[in-house]
């Protein structure tokens, strides 16, 4: 069962969690007027809500919960609400990138802190001009995300095998340059608080809380005490394994402070603001100028000749008043709120329920089957018959497409190019193949098409009982549990039947998916002779054994069969560094 949303939130920011090991990892601690910590930490948990629940549940529980804490947080504001809702925004996007580039949770932190690092997300909320606004309180700028640096991409492409070029490079720039203490603390704690004012001297929040008024005063040196990881040379670098050294060129982005020592050696160039609690100028018995209080505007009240009010003073009037419209609005708000909430779960719930249609199975979330009368009470009859239609629609493309996996190329072929009609359902639904149904159902036949030309056992893999057996040894691959013999020689003879059934060359089938291949690949192909620095023959024999001998548990008799095939397809691109044990 998929992780909830609150059990993926507790995962990620109890003690010793993800957002802990991601602080450490990249040394995210909060920089001089804001936060780098909070923006990361933000983005980092609502990119791994949306990868698992899509982008309206992250949004609903980001943008909820900030909602939440600026409605009963006295201490709250608006700048840091839309700091957070921004980047849990940014977070959203990396989600939506790492699914159209197959990538996994894993990679959610180097795509945040690179992210982070240039600038993407907001630090500063008083500053920032995506979300600082001068008279547009509520706006917030549009996120742009298009893809991690080049390179963060170049060392994915590494570890999943991809072709260079694959991963998109990003190029977008943000306001929200990283700032860093002169000097990180040994075994620090989590996080380093914010300093407590910003440039115009208003008080923050955590001011606000403890009571504080003044604030150490600031001014600025330079950044050279800060050096890139990729300084690190020296001869043995030129016997680590390919796989290794790429992986330390990946991690050249980021940055780590050596001691404060350096500052006297400091070069021209970029800046950080650091706070000193001395006065570099003036004194602290400074007195400022008293401003003469002027008179605030007062409401015309109507004259009361009876009741409990009759001869009330017009301030005592005037304090009822002020309960009167601040209780007012605050229930008009909460009505707003509700309704907005009840719309969204409704649009929420029609999604759901056009994609259970999509993958041909009952509705799962009205009471009443297939009848979702809260769209018609809800959204209104408008809304309601667009979704019926829309409803219709879904399902006679999944109708008509889901068996295309199970035809011949030449059927596919003929559908893919519209010269062979869509079947209706049946033949009162016939008005029912629209244009648009069409083009969807020829759309997935050429999508087929594709997939078995490039990797036909994943083609094959298309069917749900294949799928779901492949599904189950991917769950044992990865858990480390044993896999049964007798069912992974009864699934690779389905795998290479299945091939043959859809006309796929005897030179072409595939003994095994392309995903295990890259693994088993991987395990020959990359040396890791125990940690030495440079792997002997001696060694190297012993590693390869072993790796034999764990794939012939999985693999049995067509084990041979299964690593020539990987190495003979993979063998050349080092798809992944030793190590990853998915294929046995």
């Amino acid at each position: 069962m998929t992780e909830s949303v609150s059990e993926i939130y507790k995962r990620y920011s109890r003690n010793g969690g993800l957002l802990e090991k991601f602080q450490q990892e990249y040394k995210v601690y909060n920089g001089i007027l804001q936060s780098d910590y909070n923006a990361s930490a933000h983005a980092y948990v609502s990119a791994a809500i949306a990868l698992h629940h899509g982008e309206f549940l992250a949004s609903l529980f980001g943008e909820g919960r900030e909602l939440r804490t600026f409605l009963f947080d006295k201490n709250s504001s608006l700048e840091d609400g839309r700091r957070d809702i921004f980047n849990n925004r940014v977070g959203i996007e990396i989600a939506k990138f790492a699914i159209a580039n197959k990538l996994t949770e894993e990679d959610l932190g180097p795509l945040v802190a690179d992210a982070l690092t240039r600038g993407l997300l907001v630090v500063n909320e008083f500053k920032d001009k995506r979300v600082n606004i001068p008279g547009k309180n509520l706006f917030i700028a549009g996120v742009i995300y298009d893809g991690p640096s080049g390179k963060l991409s170049t060392s994915l492409e590494g570890k999943y095998g991809f072709a260079p070029g694959t991963i998109k490079r990003g190029t977008a720039a943000g306001e929200g340059v990283r700032e860093y203490f002169p000097q990180f603390p040994d075994n620090p704690p989590m996080p380093i608080p914010r300093p407590t004012t910003i440039p115009d001297g208003k008080s923050t929040n955590e001011d606000i809380k403890e009571g504080r008024t003044e604030s150490p005063r600031l001014t600025k040196v330079t950044r050279a005490q800060f050096i890139d990881r990729n300084a690190l040379v020296g001869p043995d670098t030129d016997l680590l394994p390919d796989g290794v050294r790429r992986k330390l060129e990946a991690q050249s982005w980021l940055v780590e402070p050596v001691s404060a020592g350096s500052i006297g050696t400091a070069k021209s160039g970029d800046e950080t603001v650091i706070a000193q609690n001395d006065m570099a100028d003036g004194t602290n018995n400074e007195q400022e100028l008293v401003a003469v209080p002027v008179p605030r505007p007062r409401p015309q009240l109507t004259p009361v000749k009876q009741g409990v009010l009759k001869g009330m003073p017009d301030d005592e009037r005037l304090v009822l008043t002020a309960e009167f419209m601040a209780l007012t609005g605050r229930k008009e708000t909460d009505a707003a709120e509700a309704a907005m909430i009840e719309r969204m779960e409704v649009q929420r719930k029609m999604a759901q329920d056009l994609a259970d249609l999509k993958a041909g199975k009952l509705s799962t979330v009205w009471k009443e089957t297939g009848y979702p009368k809260p769209v018609r009470d809800v959204l209104g009859e408008e809304a309601f018959q667009s979704f019926v239609d829309d409803r219709l629609e879904v399902a006679s493309i999944a109708h008509a497409s889901s068996g295309l996996h199970l035809l011949q190329d030449a059927d596919l072929a003929s559908i893919a190019d519209g010269t062979s009609p869509v079947t209706p359902a049946d033949k009162n639904a016939a008005a029912l193949i629209t244009p648009k149904v069409q083009a969807a159902v020829a759309k997935s036949a050429r999508t087929v098409l594709d997939l078995r030309q490039r990797t036909p056992a994943e083609a094959v893999l298309l069917s749900g009982q294949l799928g779901k057996r492949k599904a189950q040894f991917d769950a044992s691959f990865d858990s480390g549990a044993a896999v049964d013999g007798d069912e992974m020689a009864a699934f690779l003879f389905y795998l290479e039947t299945a091939q043959h059934e859809i006309g796929t060359a005897d030179a072409n089938i595939e003994p095994i998916p392309q995903s295990w291949a890259k693994q088993v690949a991987a395990r020959f192909a990359t040396p890791l002779a125990g940690g030495a620095a440079a792997p002997n023959r001696r060694s190297r024999e012993a590693e390869i054994k072993q790796h034999y001998t764990e794939l012939q548990q999985s693999f049995g008799p067509r084990t041979d069969d299964v690593i020539a095939y990987s190495l003979g397809r993979f063998g050349g691109n080092q798809a992944t560094p030793s190590g990853d044990n998915r294929a046995g």
